[in-house]
């Protein structure tokens, strides 16, 4: 077995910080030469660690397929001084290949006191915002626009690993290496797309709320924030209603709203009686007193009052009263009122449920 550490220099230790003390992260990536762990064999795995005021690599590569408990043992014995275990899909690959390894050659795993932080299933929710059809490391590096100096994939090593456990070509050695050290450089480097959860998770502050008038039956609510964090890159995304647009650390929310006159339904329509000539219902308490010919037992989809004026869509009834176009509407709407737009802890709450 080959072990080889060497200093690093990484991108965005400020950034990783942040969310972690250097101290406890141990980055990880493994190298194999194919999907299971039942036909094929670990020959590489690499960290990078904090220590003495610097980042280190330290990559454990085998020279022959035997060597695979040798790395695996030296693996988990460094592993153990860490609090956190950061990789790139490692929870759905790495760690139980990793994990079946071990139970083949009877070594003990990680300590379960060791945090697995999985960036893919971080940014996994920000794919329809980012616009991109893979969500894989080299697709988020690309993205970034990141400086990665190799370009083969794991795939393209296989072969590479064969030919040197047989030769031992040192050149053989340096393209394994170089590939590995890359995949754990690019790591840091994604950091700051967990910049954009701060957005989509809702983590800002109301600017202002401002109407755009339209036509005579629509209007527009633009509601700017501001991020705590510089998003690395805009981004412009459809929401469900409405649509969203971000740069550095300023976002706008357009929202569509209606003008006119929409319904609000009773639940306990059988309290109720609807008056066609009116085109609306009144509760039984009060509708006996009108003449029957006047009046009907209230249905579901007739039990309404109307009410005139601005109304803004919401997926859940968030505010209330909720407002319907017909009985059968799945959306519903509020009413958006002076009050409302100047309540800025309602308006973050309704913004953060649209995103």
């Amino acid at each position: 077995m080959i072990t080889t550490t060497t200093d690093i220099h990484i991108p965005n230790v400020r950034l990783i910080a942040k969310h972690y003390n250097p101290a406890d992260v141990l980055f990880f990536d493994i190298e194999t030469t194919g999907f299971s762990p039942r036909s094929s064999s670990l020959y590489l795995i690499g960290v990078m660690y904090y220590e003495h005021d610097s980042w280190k690599l330290r990559q454990w590569l085998g020279e022959t397929e035997s060597d695979e408990p040798l790395l695996l043992r030296s693996f988990v014995q460094f592993a153990a001084n860490y609090v956190y275990l950061i990789h790139f899909n490692g929870d759905r690959f790495d760690l139980p290949y990793v994990k079946a390894k071990c139970n083949t050659h009877n070594l003990a795993f990680l300590p379960d006191q060791l945090n697995s932080i999985d960036i893919y299933l971080k940014v996994k929710p920000l794919k329809k915002y980012l616009k991109l059809a893979h969500l894989n490391q080299r697709s988020l590096e690309e993205y970034l626009e990141t400086d990665r100096t190799d370009t083969a994939s794991g795939g393209d090593l296989i072969p590479i690993c064969r030919e040197f456990q047989k030769s031992h070509d040192p050149l053989l050695c340096e393209q394994l290496l170089w590939h590995n050290r890359d995949d754990l450089k690019g790591l840091p480097g994604l950091f700051p797309l967990l910049s954009y959860l701060d957005l989509i998770n809702g983590r800002f502050t109301i600017i202002r709320a401002e109407l755009s008038e339209e036509t005579e039956s629509a209007f527009s609510l633009i509601v700017t924030a501001s991020l705590s964090v510089n998003l690395p890159k805009p981004i412009s995304c459809k929401l469900d209603f409405g649509y969203l647009t971000a740069h550095d650390t300023i976002c706008k929310i357009q929202i569509p709203g209606c003008k006119g006159t929409l319904k609000y339904f009773f639940r306990d329509y059988k309290n109720y009686y609807y008056l066609p000539a009116e085109d609306t219902a009144m509760h039984k308490s009060v509708a006996s007193f009108i003449e029957k010919e006047y009046r009907v037992p209230a249905k579901a989809a007739t039990c309404f009052q109307k009410k005139s004026g601005y109304f803004l869509p919401q997926a859940v009834e968030l505010c209330t009263p909720a407002f319907k176009e017909n009985y059968s509407d799945a959306v519903t709407y509020f009413e958006c009122t002076k009050q409302f737009l100047e309540n800025k802890e309602s308006l973050l709450a309704y913004v953060q449920n649209l995103i």
